[in-house]
């Protein structure tokens, strides 16, 4: 008696819903994954923006130091080119770096690009009164050149990555796409 007894009462405790179905488990992690998606896809996002408030931030720098460059009265004076290769100081006297200014800025890790120069493709260029696509006005430019002016201390110049900018003059940096 005590066998039958106990089989009834393991019967009985498994049709009282003391466990999961197959169905439940299957909804329960169905949400899991849900959840889990529209949480790397916000981590996703997070990354993307950091990097480029952190290429923002590092070229708003470099504004103000281009500035100062163009201003110290050097005969000869200019900003230079930076390309993805290498990182040249800022400010150069013919071929040689001024003393006391950084490198550019290094905004690889950012996924931005300084690329050859070249306006079309994505990377660093100077703007021209001809090709000057942005809103954001390039300030006194000088024989329609950015970054050639140490007597006012006027450049401007741009960094691209895919459809965002951003361009510096002495006036200060501004994000266009983002």
């Amino acid at each position: 008696m005590k066998r039958n007894q106990m089989r009834l009462e393991i019967k009985s405790k498994r049709q009282n819903g003391k466990g999961f179905t197959l169905i439940e488990l299957l909804i329960i992690i169905a949400i899991i994954g849900i959840l889990l998606t529209a949480i790397l896809v916000n981590i996703y996002f997070a990354k993307t923006k950091a990097g480029d408030n952190s290429a923002f931030t590092s070229f708003k720098s470099a504004a103000t130091a281009a500035y100062m460059c163009l201003l110290t009265g050097t005969p000869g004076i200019r900003l230079s080119t930076p390309t993805d290769a290498t990182l040249p100081s800022l400010c150069m006297s013919g071929a040689t770096p001024v003393v006391g200014f950084s490198a550019w800025p290094i905004v690889a890790k950012d996924g931005w690009v300084y690329g050859n120069g070249s306006f079309l493709g994505d990377g660093f260029f100077w703007c021209n009164l001809s090709n000057n696509p942005s809103p954001v006005s390039c300030g006194n430019l000088v024989d329609g050149v950015c970054g050639q002016s140490s007597g006012s201390g006027s450049f401007c110049y741009g960094l691209k990555n895919g459809s965002k900018s951003i361009w510096c003059s002495q006036d200060g940096c501004h994000k266009v796409g983002f």
